[in-house]
């Protein structure tokens, strides 16, 4: 049993310091081919990071798959293989930096719930991707008060795209993460009143 401990310890070490540079060179050269919807480019310079302990990559994988504009690069069932496979890497990294007394833990439980949430949705399954978005808002309250700033604006962004699966429309993102979501967009999300106002103003 303590082989397999310091095993797993070991894994995780190499996750954090992974997650830890997580705006690595290889991020900013995929970020570059999406924004100029380069998108076979962007998920091809992600999937080589696949293999290095890091969790950050199958994130972004799950989230261009579910959020992608382009309706020939989405695919609900490889953006919900690539969630799960961050759910168990989350899960294991989450228990050990728990045992660590590392708080990191507290910023990793809302990612794997978001692009879950972002697959069921481009499923049509709006009642998991509302269920799996409300455990992701409910995850984000545990970042801890040294990324309040941060905190803020995830939750902002978590919220609208509720607000969308709440009427039962599917996130699409030019944005390749989250966190760069327009701000202006999250304005526009926020200030529709009707599911006609929501539907002009999504995409």
């Amino acid at each position: 049993m303590k082989k397999i401990f310091y095993i797993i310890l070991i894994l995780c070490y190499f996750m954090f310091i992974s997650y830890g540079h997580a705006a690595t060179p290889f991020f900013e050269v995929a970020k570059t081919f999406y924004q100029k919807a380069q998108y076979i480019d962007a998920i091809h310079i992600i999937e080589q990071e696949r293999d290095k302990d890091n969790i950050f990559p199958n994130f972004l994988l799950a989230w261009i798959y579910s959020t992608c504009p382009d309706n020939n690069v989405r695919n609900s069932h490889k953006a919900l293989e690539y969630a799960v496979d961050l759910h168990s890497q989350t899960l294991v990294c989450t228990i050990m930096y728990f045992y660590l007394d590392d708080p990191l833990w507290r910023q990793l439980l809302w990612m794997p719930w978001c692009v879950s949430a972002s697959a069921y949705a481009e499923q049509g399954d709006f009642s998991k991707a509302i269920l799996a978005q409300k455990i992701a808002i409910l995850f984000s309250y545990l970042l801890p008060p040294n990324l309040a700033k941060h905190k803020e604006s995830l939750q902002s962004r978590l919220n609208v795209i509720l607000k969308l699966y709440e009427n039962k429309i599917p996130l699409r993102s030019e944005a390749i993460v989250i966190s760069i979501i327009n701000e202006q967009w999250v304005k526009s999300i926020n200030l529709a009143k009707t599911p006609e106002e929501l539907q002009k103003v999504a995409y």
